[in-house]
């Protein structure tokens, strides 16, 4: 069952402390806007006792008093905003930290719909939004409903009929904004989806733009973004106008509001039934009294904004994978796939898969393109949920196992050389002498013998294909892992500099077992044991000459 948004922000950010503060927060609140409310007794007094027999010592001391109200009231809404922020803060480092938690042990099919706009939106966004609406909604519905419970206590002790009338035109102008709130809300819901489609528009043109330039249709795609550009423009014109309509309505009905107030209080007071002290006063409290109100006519709205954006993150959030691997003790079997299963989106990918890989062993995967290779390869690194068993073998000395991983999508960032190679490992293993002999061994020393050496930035979009894989091997080797998972890992490479980078490789990482897919014939060494993938099974393949190979593309 779908939790609400406020149960699901209590749920994720719920401990004993936080309950305390957001109470503490509500009662501080609340005393806030009772003692913003102190003016409008001095006010009545000033008019009522001190204008009739003016007492000059009197005044004195009201405007020192006022002149100390408005400082402390000053104190206590920046005592208050702090507290807020804190708690706030507070959440959103919850929150932030559970979605990016929840993303980073996501299924990778599960993600493969999100654009990295829409993770970057939702992540941010979306997540601070319900971390404030939340908060917002939490704290102001009960501090205002007891504000308004007490201004209104007040306001008809000063004046029923004052009153009745003030509420009268108060629950009209509420239902109008709330009528008209709905109706705006619609425009403005239309003017998101051509803000949406707009910017789809640019990404369309960008992703396409080699294609534009080769096919010369520059002159379409201006016209095509001229003309969803126009109905956003049309779409924003309208909103503005209904705004603006609703907005001059609201006035009317403020001000007619206010004019009937005096009138009648005009006249209470000919009739000896009401001071002008208590008219200004009375004044005052149904000036306090619009901003809870305008507060609770657009709570369902905030609410529905709130909704949105809860649905938005909630599948992201909902399912957190943990590492599959059932460690075992050290042993001769360093990875084993019991009955491994794999289905993405009702098709059957992997079937029954069992094998085992041994310690220093070097096993190559081949089998036709589209055969599984690549989803096999990402399944052994935990990116896909999957039915069966994976056992790893690990030694009790090391925190966890070490997998390098070098699967079909380049994982090279815009950065340094030296960031590409070293990151996210331990200051002992960044060794510049070694990086620089590892690159050697790569045939990439051309990058770093340039004027900024190992700190020379590296655009991911400039490298070619065999320049990202090498760069991506030189981690590996580096970290020298137990285990090692590669995906075509020389596809990019000339059959000499292949050679070279292969053999190297190979011999640095001697003592580590691997697993690797190829198209290539020339990379499997004699000794090498050989799998056969074939449309999601995996069986030995049964050739011992390595010439004998068929590879199908």
């Amino acid at each position: 069952m779908k939790k609400r948004p406020i149960s699901y922000f209590f749920s994720q950010v719920r401990s004993k402390k936080f309950i305390i503060s957001i109470i503490a927060l509500i009662i501080l609140n609340i005393f806030t806007s009772y003692f913003s409310l102190i003016p409008v007794y001095l006010i009545q007094i000033i008019f009522d006792k001190i204008i009739s027999n003016f007492d000059f010592n009197q005044l004195f001391r009201i405007i020192v008093l006022l002149i100390l109200f408005f400082l402390l009231y000053g104190i206590l809404n920046i005592i208050t905003t702090l507290f807020y922020v804190k708690i706030l803060n507070s959440s959103s480092l919850i929150f932030r930290k559970k979605f990016l938690s929840s993303y980073l042990s996501k299924d990778y099919n599960s993600l493969s719909k999100y654009s990295e706009g829409d993770i970057i939106y939702r992540g941010n966004s979306d997540i601070q939004h319900i971390n404030q609406i939340s908060l917002e909604l939490l704290i102001k519905t009960f501090t205002q409903f007891t504000f308004i419970i007490g201004l209104l206590i007040l306001m008809f002790k000063s004046s029923i009929i004052l009153s009745a009338c003030v509420l009268l035109m108060m629950l009209i102008e509420y239902f109008y904004n709330y009528f008209c709130a709905n109706r705006l809300k619609s425009k403005l819901d239309i003017l998101k989806i051509s803000d949406s489609n707009l910017l789809e528009i640019y990404k369309q043109i960008i992703n396409r733009y080699i294609y534009i330039r080769l096919n010369r249709l520059q002159e379409k795609e201006i016209v095509r973004f001229t003309d969803v550009l126009s109905e956003c423009l049309k779409n924003t014109e309208r909103y503005y106008f209904s705004q603006s309509i609703i907005s001059a309505v609201t006035n009317i009905i403020s001000g007619s509001r206010q004019m009937l107030v005096l009138a009648i209080g005009a006249y209470l007071i000919y009739q000896g039934q009401l001071s002008i002290g208590v008219l200004i006063a009375f004044n005052q409290l149904v000036n306090s009294l619009a901003s809870p109100m305008q507060f609770f006519s657009s709570w369902i709205h905030h609410y529905k904004d709130l909704l949105s954006s809860h649905e938005r993150i909630e599948e992201i959030m909902k399912t957190v994978i943990h590492d599959q691997y059932n460690l075992i003790e050290e042993s001769n079997e360093k990875l084993a796939c019991k009955e491994v299963n794999l289905i993405i989106n009702d098709v059957q990918l992997m079937r029954n898969i069992n094998f085992t890989l041994y310690s220093k062993e070097k096993v190559a995967l081949v089998g036709e393109s589209g055969s599984g290779k690549s989803t096999f390869c990402k399944l052994i690194a935990g990116l896909y949920l999957y039915d069966g068993e994976i056992i790893l073998s690990h030694n009790k000395n090391k925190d966890k196992p070490t997998i390098g991983f070098m699967l079909d999508e380049s994982t090279v960032f815009r950065g340094s050389l030296w960031d590409n190679i070293t990151y996210g490992l331990v200051e002992e293993q960044k060794d510049i002498n070694v990086i620089k002999k590892i690159l050697d061994k790569l045939c990439l020393e051309y990058l770093y013998i340039q004027n900024d050496g190992l700190n020379l930035i590296i655009d991911k979009n400039v490298l070619s294909k065999g320049e990202k894989q090498r760069l991506e091997l030189a981690r590996i080797m580096l970290l020298k892992p137990d285990l090692i998972i590669l995906d075509e890992p020389t596809s990019g490479l000339d059959e000499l500099t292949e050679k070279i980078v292969w053999g190297n490789f190979r011999v640095e990482c001697a003592e580590s077992t691997i697993l690797y897919t190829t198209h290539k014939r020339g990379i499997i060494y004699s000794n090498d044991r050989i799998l056969q993938m074939n449309r999601g099974t995996i069986s030995e393949y049964p050739l011992v000459d390595i010439n004998e190979l068929e590879f199908q593309r």
